[in-house]
């Protein structure tokens, strides 16, 4: 079983609140394995910390993490213009990295909070990027923080959303069915909760609040820390 040593305090959160027992671990890993080879609908990854990642995510409930799994990969196909719009390593993909549009932020002086990622969904150039571009790349961001990061799976990602330098254009590319896609695309990650952040108050950032808000459910992430979405107007 190729899963990490939780750090204490982790290991105790992942007992107290989200039933994860560590001698049953590696039997829970094969109940999601066999399952994953009577579903031939699914090309699934089965590695154990990808499906780990999932058990967590789903309080060690194997039918949630059964129905989380399917839509993660349904999403691939229902929402292939999110999810598979571009793939790490294209240069349009390393491009929008390095613009910076999700910064994942560092990790907190305390162990026990949200890893944050800051999303800035606005700073690109409409005329040469789509904001499901900026989406895909935040979605490949956040699965390898997840992945990655044991902090991530049992206290949760917090996503901060920057709306500074909002424009009409941006606006523009945001369609009700894209608007659909992106939210149930990022919810069936592991996300504590979405905050919207704007320095001054021009129109246009408070109409992507606006658009974008209502969308986002409240969602506690794994350890169900946080239990609302914060709204924050700088």
């Amino acid at each position: 079983m190729s899963v990490r040593r939780l750090d204490p305090a982790l290991a105790q959160i992942a007992r107290d609140e989200l039933a994860e027992d560590s001698q049953r671990l590696e039997d829970d890993l094969r109940h999601i394995k066999e399952w994953l080879a009577k579903q031939p609908h699914l090309r699934a990854r089965n590695d154990d910390r990808w499906l780990v990642a999932f058990l967590r995510g789903c309080k060690f409930s194997f039918e949630r993490t059964k129905t989380k799994i399917d839509l993660y990969y349904t999403l691939r196909s229902t929402a292939a213009d999110v999810t598979l719009r571009l793939k790490p390593g294209d240069p349009k993909f390393m491009e929008i990295v390095r613009l910076g549009t999700s910064l994942i932020l560092p990790k907190s002086k305390d162990p026990l909070t949200p890893r944050v990622v800051l999303l800035r969904p606005t700073v690109y150039d409409p005329n040469k990027f789509h904001i499901a571009d900026i989406i895909c790349v935040f979605y490949y961001l956040v699965q390898i923080l997840v992945i990655e990061d044991d902090t991530a799976q049992v206290i949760g990602v917090k996503t901060v959303v920057d709306t500074k330098g909002t424009a009409v254009a941006h606006l523009s590319q945001l369609t009700p069915a894209l608007l659909k896609k992106i939210v149930v695309v990022t919810q069936v990650r592991t996300i504590e909760g979405i905050t919207f952040k704007e320095r001054s108050r021009p129109a246009s950032g408070l109409a992507f609040e606006a658009i974008a808000g209502p969308g986002l459910e409240s969602k506690p992430g794994p350890s169900g820390r946080l239990r609302q979405i914060n709204v924050a107007l700088m």
